[in-house]
């Protein structure tokens, strides 16, 4: 599945007012892409009502889930290697790919959709490589578009401009009239997930950087966790990241690949709001910690996060830390070549950051042009 995936499994009522909401703005030569969520989102709609009737009542009867854990930080800063870590715990329940594809009807479509999503699927995720599939660990954002059509992944789909999708956004929140709406839908999944695994909720989505204090609203007892990594390999890797997304899933001829220095600059905004909502928070409430450190030590860095926020960290969990890490011995990064120029930009966007880290400005992988 490789075309129009950030969205397939909207339902139908959802989807039009995400097309309308963006003036329906679909070239003919996405057409097939369009069509694709429609059909998709026949059966989304069908099996919503089943779920509804089945099941809603007791969803709505069951507890709010408590303290869940956030894992925050900027694209591409090992938020995934941590999320997969993470969720070999077992004491927690984290979104699935299949989950986030069909939040409104994951229950009841199971036993039909989830088969013919191993089929259509890749094993690889297409800007990293990482290992792919309907169980494994998802961000959330992706069920959030399908329920709330308020997320900006909806101008992945539909851009309004050549600029980074992301430019003059500064709380990545729906307009002020929607925003209760958009809260009820997070706290239903959220609930919906906990009703269906009875775990606690371990949460990664970088999007939720943006929105701490919200979440802490939400959540009073909400746990958060940032990864943090070297400005020099992320910002190219976001660039390339939201590329190849945006080529997949966009439905209009706007798309362009984010320029160096609009990533660099959005990526500054968002570590200063997370250094200042994290000032809010209470010392056991959340945890930094570096992808440098959790790529040579991750049972130790683990382990230090479960301490600082007093989770129970289990000789079982940390033999099957070791057993994945074993497996993925075999994992390749992508390397990424700057310009001198895009190194300067970094460097200037992100000069107290790069400082405050000991990040070294790159010497290979340079190109002069």
């Amino acid at each position: 599945m490789d075309s129009a995936y950030v969205a397939i499994g909207t339902r139908l009522s959802r989807l039009l007012k995400l097309c309308l909401k963006n003036k329906c703005a679909v070239h003919p030569k996405y057409g097939l892409r369009f069509l694709l969520l429609w059909q998709s989102g026949i059966w989304s709609s069908v099996f919503h009502i089943v779920e509804k009737i089945k099941y809603k009542r007791e969803i709505k009867k069951h507890a709010k889930p408590q303290r869940p854990v956030f894992i925050v930080g900027h694209w591409r800063t090992g938020s995934t290697l941590l999320h997969q870590l993470m969720a070999l715990d077992t004491h927690f329940a984290t979104p699935s790919v299949f989950q986030v594809t069909v939040p409104d009807c994951y229950i009841s479509i199971e036993r039909y959709y989830k088969p013919l999503m191993k089929k259509v699927m890749g094993k690889k995720r297409p800007m990293d490589n990482v290992k792919f599939g309907p169980d494994a660990p998802q961000e959330d954002e992706f069920a959030l578009l399908r329920l709330t059509q308020n997320s900006p992944l909806q101008y992945l789909l539909f851009p309004k401009s050549d600029q980074y999708f992301l430019n003059g956004m500064t709380a990545l929140l729906p307009e002020p009239d929607k925003i209760s709406y958009w809260k009820a839908q997070l706290s239903g999944f959220y609930k919906k997930l906990s009703f269906t695994s009875r775990r606690r909720i371990l949460i990664k989505n970088p999007f939720h950087s943006m929105r701490i204090e919200v979440l802490k609203e939400i959540f009073p007892d909400a746990l958060f966790i940032h990864i943090y990594r070297n400005p020099f390999d992320v910002v190219p890797s976001t660039a390339r990241m939201w590329d190849i997304i945006g080529k997949q899933n966009c439905m209009n001829r706007k798309w362009q690949k984010p320029p160096i220095k609009e990533v660099a600059d959005f990526m500054k905004i968002m570590l200063d709001t997370i250094s200042l909502n994290f000032k809010d928070l209470d010392k056991n409430q959340y945890v930094e910690v570096a992808f440098e450190d959790l790529e040579k030590k991750p049972v130790e860095t683990v382990k230090h996060i479960y301490q600082h926020l007093n989770i129970p960290f289990s000789t079982s969990l940390e033999a099957r830390i070791n057993e994945f890490c074993e497996a993925e011995k075999g994992y390749v990064k992508n390397t990424h070549k700057l310009s001198r120029a895009d190194v300067d930009i970094i460097q200037q966007s992100l000069h107290a950051y790069i400082a405050k880290h000991n990040y070294e400005v790159p010497q290979k992988n340079i190109s002069e042009k």
